[in-house]
């Protein structure tokens, strides 16, 4: 079997048709990245399964289960949904590496908002436009100074 022939079988499985030498993949018309991944695990056999190990700087580890992430990220989202975040609207997520930084992610994508990520290695003028630009409902964050908070205070 050839490498070309392999390869298109692969795609085939994977769920991948063939049209004309272009390759689709059907996505359901109401598909949501949470559900589609941790949501089903949660619910299943797996639900007690590791989805996530973070290792703190100090090195203390944390997991979470399917199931446990799951619950955090709808507790969010149902929290987040009484502030007035629903789908299609813009939310800064301006966190460190951390487990809570998946969770903001899941809840945010459950309700259908668009996650604008804002790294901890933009600078402040990246962060102004952001701010200023992209109409955002909220921003998650922990750092009380730096960038971000100057870009906060910095006019217009």
């Amino acid at each position: 079997m050839s490498h070309d022939t392999n390869y298109r079988s692969e795609l085939r499985r994977a769920g991948f048709e063939a049209h004309d030498n272009q390759w689709s993949i059907k996505v359901a018309e109401l598909a949501n990245i949470a559900e589609d991944t941790v949501g089903r695990h949660a619910r299943s056999t797996r639900g007690d399964h590791p989805a996530l190990i973070y290792e703190a700087p100090d090195g203390s580890v944390q997991a979470l289960s399917f199931t446990e992430l799951n619950d955090k990220a709808n507790r969010l989202a149902s929290n987040l949904r009484k502030h007035g975040v629903d789908r299609g609207q813009p939310v800064g997520v301006h966190l460190d590496q951390r487990p809570e930084i998946a969770i903001a992610h899941l809840a945010l994508y459950k309700l259908g908002a668009i996650v604008c990520t804002m790294s901890g290695l933009y600078g402040q003028d990246t962060l102004t436009h952001i701010l200023r630009d992209t109409g955002l409902r909220m921003v998650f964050t922990r750092a009380p100074r730096g960038p971000l908070a100057d870009a906060c205070a910095s006019p217009g």
